[in-house]
């Protein structure tokens, strides 16, 4: 698995997480903590290097989003069966068919707040 590439090891077996559109994500108990392991099945390496570039962008501005690991050769993608995977550490949270009216509300403010600020430094 892409874990050895990023520097971690699997202390249990994964759990696959439901909800994914493009991707598929996996649960996974490490010597560093649980992560999430994402396959992209849809973006290209460079379109998957750039969402992580925002979700790395985003963290680093304070925003409750995981910061995506970085592979000790750098960056933050692996490539397994010429498609590229990412790893962020795993966050408690709600999945869809939890989500809120006032939830929903909040999260579209932060979107259009982070995007703004997104536009204004590229």
């Amino acid at each position: 698995m892409a874990l050895t590439m990023f520097g971690l090891a699997q202390t249990h077996p994964p759990e696959f997480l439901t909800g994914g559109v493009d991707n598929y994500n996996l649960k996974v108990s490490t010597d560093a903590g649980v992560m999430v392991v994402r396959f992209y099945n849809v973006r290209t390496t460079e379109a998957a290097r750039d969402e992580l570039a925002f979700a790395e962008w985003l963290a680093n501005e304070g925003y409750p989003t995981p910061m995506p690991l970085r592979r000790p050769a750098g960056g933050h993608i692996a490539i397994v069966s010429l498609r590229p995977v990412a790893i962020f550490p795993f966050v408690e949270g709600c999945v869809s068919g939890d989500l809120s009216v006032s939830l929903a509300r909040e999260l579209g403010y932060a979107l259009v707040h982070a995007f703004g600020a997104a536009f204004d430094n590229p």
